[in-house]
């Protein structure tokens, strides 16, 4: 590598001090100024090496040196609050099925007819049944009796 004398002119080879460029800047406008070498001039001098010596070292920026953290580095993520646990999930307490029972209906209560109506059906209809006082019609339905005397 080739050693610059930084007198010689105004240009810095960036590849070496391209982490701190600010700063380097400044030391080369001191080293090129025709300002006397000033007790102010050496503490500022001194100052730039310690601070390019910390940047090369610790790898902090010099934005950060000059301005604070951060300046020179992106700002950290925020924080974000976990979010809650989901409330505990029960499963229904299996229920036994409602039963409805109905009673079952009574059993049909035959009028009595009078003896003048069965006889008259059955001498209508030779498949009248006077319990359930229905006869086969000749389409093959069961149809009620209806007599004059019912």
């Amino acid at each position: 590598m080739r050693n610059v004398d930084f007198r010689q002119g105004p240009y810095i080879r960036k590849a070496r001090y391209s982490r701190c460029w600010l700063g380097c800047q400044f030391v080369s406008f001191l080293l090129r100024s025709n300002l006397q070498m000033t007790f102010v001039r050496k503490v500022l001098m001194g100052a730039m090496a310690i601070l390019i010596a910390i940047s090369w070292s610790t790898g902090v920026s010099m934005a950060q040196i000059y301005l604070g953290p951060g300046w020179g580095a992106p700002p950290p993520p925020p924080y974000y609050r976990p979010p809650p646990p989901p409330p505990p999930y029960y499963r229904p307490v299996p229920r036994q099925p409602r039963v409805y029972v109905v009673p079952p209906p009574p059993p049909p209560v035959y009028g009595e007819f009078p003896p003048a109506h069965i006889q008259w059906c059955l001498n209508r209809y030779r498949s009248y049944n006077p319990a359930t006082n229905l006869y086969l019609s000749l389409s093959g339905q069961y149809r009620v009796c209806r007599s004059p005397f019912g």
